[in-house]
């Protein structure tokens, strides 16, 4: 039961921007995305690949999101992106971790 005068917050969740990369299954391919990113000190948050006899999708969470759609761009990389929010125990660690 509201009372009068009575405020509502809002809360809302953090997100997480994800890059999803389509590589051909080969040797190295996977390593040149993470090359092309550390040489630019962008760290590797997260990465999950799913991989078919020539082919591959890689999703990644990096720390710094805006920098990397520039790298993807100029090293021609073609990605997709999306906002998700972390799960409750994606967000203790995020939390933890001072994010």
């Amino acid at each position: 039961m509201a009372t009068a005068g009575a405020q509502v917050r809002e809360t809302t969740s953090p997100t997480v921007k994800q890059f999803s990369v389509f590589l051909l299954n080969k040797v190295g391919a996977l390593l040149e995305i993470i090359r092309v990113l550390n040489e630019s000190q962008v760290h590797v948050i997260g990465l999950n690949s799913q991989d078919s006899t020539d082919s591959a999708l890689v999703r990644i969470i990096v720390s710094d999101p805006e920098a990397v759609e520039q790298i993807f761009d100029l090293h021609e990389v073609k990605f997709l992106t999306c906002t998700r929010s972390p799960t409750a125990s994606q967000r203790y660690w995020w939390l933890r971790c001072g994010k």
